[in-house]
């Protein structure tokens, strides 16, 4: 994706009833293009859209910087929290200044002072973050969070009354999550929390004592967090619009084309996941969708899995899209018999989602793949990616605006995602083979010069003579062999644009066309049958008295090696020559240059 957020839609707990804005029969631009959110913003009796923006205004870890015409510039390594922070300020909720220790906001032309106390920050496992501030002018102290729904949702205080208020709202809320993923939206929840101080001593207390333990110190401070993230009180739900970038659906349909499968791994949700793999042709209304939902009953997730494994294998030739959830990973990553039958699966469906995945999960996705015996390429552009590039065979980070953390662990980096196109059709097939050639004929010119040294120690009953000096033996790997091959990396079998117009012709790596048993015997009886027809041809012709000097006197074994160490440079030569597609002028540079040299010297 562009990583450009765009605040699209909310839902804003008001108390008595949870309203959705940006949503509905009519079309909005944004939330903010709704009359309605703007009349709850102007609502001075019922405040609780002036809360929940409040909120987005202070939970985060965002730097302001003011500019000289007066307007405030906005820097986050993640881009939701600048999306977040500038809807805020669209709501007249605006970040004014921000420190480790201190942050001030001015909200409806007021301005309001906070005291950080402490931030809760974001990881992968608490999929969540939160900030404690303290209002400097009531001393009020108050905890804000923001998190995934499954985080959130489960830690709201219940009422005492019971707990039909609360369960209305889960409802209510989980229902909008549902249709705000629908359209693709990145969700987020928001809540607060009004914190004691008591309670806040207690908890800092407890904190320190964490902090200093030496063994499991993350796990004992995450359950010092969650003992204070608890009996929240719900403000709303965010939807954030993430647009894919340019030429990604062609991208990936000209890739398919070339025999290559696409496994999408996020920790989005799974209906804004299916909603991206739509737009960007993952997958389409034509294939079957199969989806593993989560069972907390092992025997009978193990019993789906059989199911769908049954269903692939009967209809082969279906089109089909897995989407796995979570918890279906853990089940699957802790038991080796489900790995054989999940990796069964997917390889009988055309696309696999993978959605609410952690960064380490992401990896452990990619060496299962990998343990199957795939081939695997990951590509990522946020620092959550790096796990999973790094455990892939190639590694692809596109810079972008998470930071450069992902390119800089990869081992191609990419601009766009549409570059991907031309790095595995052009160069992908080319460093293929390039590297084909090269290799073989590395192997090739070491056995021609062997086998000719091995027919000529039968002529001289195997003494340990050497038909060629150590002077001709070194050039000859160094200055006659050495260099021709080096400047083969400019061969192009197919134009660039022959490679991509016809994407199948990419499949001729896939089936190892170029490298492979027969390819290499085929060189091998080429050095063989050369290095006789060399022996053969020259040394049986002129070593003997058939053909003698000019003085009269058959020719001396020096005069003998020189000829044979011609004829084997020449053909060297001839064989660049022959299995060159195109010839450049470095190419030709090389090739005139050793016939110079080895005429000179």
């Amino acid at each position: 994706t562009e990583n450009k957020m765009a605040f699209k839609k909310c839902l804003i707990n008001h108390g008595d009833s949870n309203v959705r804005y940006g949503d509905g029969d009519e079309e909005f631009e944004s939330a903010f293009s709704d009359p309605a959110l703007h009349q709850a913003l102007n609502n001075q009796i019922n405040k609780s859209a002036i809360n929940f923006f409040r909120a987005l205004a202070l939970c985060h870890t965002v730097i302001p910087r003011k500019l000289k015409n007066g307007e405030f510039e906005y820097r986050s390594p993640s881009p939701d929290e600048e999306a977040l922070v500038q809807a805020a300020v669209r709501a007249d909720a605006k970040l004014l200044e921000r420190n480790n220790n201190f942050v001030k906001i001015l909200i409806q032309g007021k301005e309001e002072s906070y005291e950080i106390l402490k931030v809760l920050e974001f990881s992968s496992d608490r999929k969540r973050m939160s900030v404690v501030v303290k209002d400097l002018k009531t001393s009020e102290i108050t905890l804000y969070i923001k998190g995934a729904d499954d985080m959130i949702l489960t830690r709201l205080r219940k009422d005492k009354e019971g707990s039909t208020k609360t369960d209305h709202d889960v409802e209510q809320t989980t229902k909008a999550l549902e249709d705000f993923s629908s359209f693709g939206l990145r969700t987020l929840c928001i809540a607060s929390k009004s914190v004691k101080a008591e309670d806040f001593k207690i908890f800092s207390e407890h904190l320190q004592l964490a902090e200093k333990k030496l063994n499991e110190r993350e796990e004992t401070v995450e359950k010092v967090y969650d003992l204070l993230e608890q009996n929240l009180n719900l403000l709303g739900v965010t939807a954030i619009e993430d647009k894919l970038q340019i030429h990604v659906p062609s991208t990936i349909a000209t890739l398919r084309k070339a025999g290559i499968k696409f496994w999408m791994i996020t920790g989005d949700k799974g209906q804004t996941a299916l909603k991206i793999a739509i737009s960007c042709n993952l997958h389409s209304t034509r294939q079957e969708l199969i989806s593993l939902e989560p069972q907390k009953v092992m025997s009978k997730f193990k019993d789906i899995l059989e199911n769908t494994l049954k269903i692939c294998e009967k209809n082969p030739e279906t089109r089909r899209t897995l989407l796995v959830g979570v918890y279906g990973f853990r089940q699957i990553f802790e038991h080796e018999n489900l790995k054989k039958i999940f990796l069964k699966i997917c390889v009988l469906c055309e696309c696999v989602i993978c959605c609410r995945v952690t960064p380490l999960q992401k990896a452990q996705i990619v060496h299962l793949a990998k343990q199957s015996g795939m081939r695997t390429l990951a590509i990522g552009d946020g620092g959550n990616d790096v796990n999973m590039i790094q455990e892939a065979h190639v590694g692809v980070g596109i810079e972008g605006r998470e930071g450069q953390q992902a390119a800089r662990a990869a081992d191609y980096s990419v601009g766009k995602f549409f570059h991907l196109e031309r790095l595995m059709l052009v160069h992908g097939h080319h460093s293929y083979h390039r590297t084909a050639f090269i290799s073989q004929y590395s192997f090739y010119k070491s056995l021609m010069i062997c086998f000719i040294q091995l027919t000529f120690a039968t002529f001289s009953l195997f003494s340990g003579a050497s038909h060629f000096n150590s002077l001709s033996l070194m050039s000859y790997n160094v200055f006659y062999t050495g260099l021709l091959p080096c400047f083969y990396v400019f061969d192009k079998n197919y134009e660039p644009e022959t490679l991509i117009s016809s994407p199948e012709k990419y499949s001729l790596t896939q089936k190892h066309t170029f490298l492979n048993k027969k390819t290499f015997f085929l060189w091998f009886i080429r050095a063989i049958f050369q290095a006789l027809g060399i022996w053969v041809i020259i040394i049986l012709s002129i070593s003997f008295e058939f053909i003698g000097a000019q003085e009269g006197r058959p020719l001396s074994d020096e005069e003998l090696s020189l000829v044979t160490f011609t004829a084997l440079v020449l053909i060297q030569i001839l064989t660049i020559v022959l299995n060159s597609n195109t010839l450049t002028v470095f190419n030709a540079f090389i090739l005139i240059g050793t016939l110079i040299v080895f005429f000179l010297f």
